[in-house]
């Protein structure tokens, strides 16, 4: 994944959250390659602030 994609949250990561958080979407800002797996800053739908996700906690939503 790369900055400008979009991105929501795996299946699995999202289980106990409620139906609209588990359908929202975010906006790759940054990635973090120093950690495995990669950290990537995302913009949630919602938010003013990027918050970080490791990139196997998030599915592609689309591409830039």
């Amino acid at each position: 994944m790369k900055p400008g994609d979009l991105v929501k949250l795996h299946p699995e990561e999202a289980v106990l959250m409620a139906p609209y958080e588990k359908e929202r979407v975010g906006l790759v800002m940054g990635v973090d390659g120093r950690t495995t797996p990669d950290t990537l800053h995302i913009l949630w739908a919602g938010s003013e602030e990027p918050e970080p996700e490791y990139c196997d906690g998030v599915v592609l939503v689309s591409e830039a």
